[in-house]
Parts: structure tokens; sequence; C-alpha cells
């Protein structure tokens, strides 16, 4: 589970376009973003997720 709100994450490395679902259906497309912001954005839901208490 990425959070609560967020369904799911894409990313395109030939556009440098993130792509984010969330759980109400919405879905925004972000242009210009690196790999290294994808991969930063990865890194941190999956802590979170290894610290929540379930």
């Amino acid at each position: 589970m990425l959070s609560s709100n967020l369904s799911a994450v894409d990313y395109n490395p030939s556009t440098h376009t993130l792509i984010v679902w969330f759980q109400n259906g919405t879905v925004y497309e972000y242009y210009g973003v690196s790999q290294s912001v994808f991969d930063g954005l990865l890194l941190a839901t999956s802590k979170a997720d290894s610290t929540t208490d379930t």
C-alpha cells in the first residue's frame, strides 16, 4: 500500500512523466520528473509501509 490516498504510481523514463493514481479515481501526471525523484518516491513509500502498524 502506497498510502491511504494513493492507489498506484508509474514512471515513463522516455518522457520523464510521473503518473499518480489516487483512491478516488483522480490521476495526476507530472512532467519533467527525473528517475531519481521517482526512485526516491518509491523508497519513501516503501519505508512508510515498513513502519506502519497493522
